[in-house]
This record gives structure tokens, sequence and C-alpha cells, in this order.
């Protein structure tokens, strides 16, 4: 039998601010998502995997590099007039995950509204994503932005950054001083963010799974 949404609700709050010392993987996403994680505008992914992530989508690593993509050309009208991305010649944006949530694949159309009203852009904008292995869940991932001071760069024909997938490996990124990362968001900022964040995410029955 199912949960009930009593059981199902156990929010253990975002992980706790902990200092980012090494990072050797990146995550492909949307550039204009990118950018607005910088901006402090939302603190949340969506994510099923891509064609080449045979188990979905996993979470390699606390700490990544967002790594801006294009658009799929036919992905919608929104998307296709925020503009395009070009390759990446240094990474520079890097997020911290606080929790992952997972949502059933019939209640996805209803967490893909509720960051459709956190960004304020039109839910057909996430529809790809959504309507992408419809029946597998949906993962939600709280991320924590910053931004380095100095990037990693790297080669963007580089092979290992082709294809389909949710992940690519980079080559060691240590952070050498505090100074070298500035979070997006203030500690106060977030955690408001995180709390509404989950209360919508509980209300529509995700469960949260780290």
């Amino acid at each position: 039998p199912r949960a009930s949404r009593a059981s199902r609700r156990v929010d253990r709050g975002p992980a706790p601010r902990r200092a980012v010392e090494r990072v050797d993987v990146a995550l492909k996403e949307w550039a204009f998502v990118v950018d607005a994680l910088r901006r402090g505008e939302q603190i949340a992914l969506a994510r099923k995997g891509g064609l080449r992530d045979a188990r979905g989508f996993e979470l390699r690593a606390d700490a990544f590099w967002l790594f801006p993509t294009a658009f799929h050309a036919d992905l919608s009208a929104h998307a296709r007039a925020a503009g395009t991305a070009s390759a990446p010649k240094a990474l520079d944006a890097l997020a911290a995950a606080t929790g992952t949530f997972e949502v059933r694949a019939e209640d996805a159309p209803k967490a893909l509204r509720v960051l459709s009203a956190r960004s304020g852009w039109p839910e057909d904008l996430f529809a790809r994503r959504a309507n992408w292995k419809p029946d597998a869940p949906l993962v939600i991932l709280e991320v924590r932005c910053y931004e380095a001071r100095e990037g990693l760069t790297i080669d963007p024909d580089d092979e290992r950054y082709g294809g389909c997938k949710s992940w690519v490996d980079t080559d060691a990124w240590v952070v050498d001083d505090a100074s070298a990362l500035r979070a997006c968001v203030s500690d106060e900022e977030f955690e408001a963010m995180s709390r509404s964040l989950r209360e919508d995410l509980f209300a529509i029955g995700a469960t949260q799974t780290s």
C-alpha cells in the first residue's frame, strides 16, 4: 500500500553549510537555469537524467560545477527567446547539494508548477524534462550556489564533455582558501527559500531522499 503523506513527510532540513574542498565533476544544466541560480532567484533543479544515464538521475557528488548548456531547438518559445549558450571555456559557478527529493511520475506536473511559480517561467519551459522518461520519478535537487573567484579552465572540445548525459568528469579543482568562493545568497535568504520550497514539495507528496 502507498505510504500516507504524513509518513512520507520527513523534513531533515537543509544540509549544514560545510567547506567545499575539492570539485572534480560537473552537472550539465540549461544556461538560463545556471544564471538564475547565480542571481539567487532559485535554489532548485528538476532532473530525470540524460539519454546516456541508464539508471536515471543520481547525485554523484555533494559539490559540483554547473556546466551551462544550450536548449534543444524545439524546447519552447520562452527558452529560445532567452538565448543560447556557447560551449564554456571556464567553469566558475559551483553548487553544493543541500537536499534531494523524489516526486512520483504522476505528480511531476505538480512539482513543475511549484518551480514555475517560484521562477516566474511558464510551465511549458520544463515540459520536455517532465515528459522525458514518463514513468520515471522526478528528482528535485535543492542546491546552494557559489561563484568561484578563479574557476576551472576547460577545453570545450574535449570529448568527455560531449553527449546527452547529466554528469561529466573534470580536472580536480581544489579550494585554496575561504575567499575562493562567494555564496550567491546569504545564509538567511537561503534558509527562508529552503523552508518555503520544502513546504511546497511536501504538500504534493515529495519524499526527501538525502
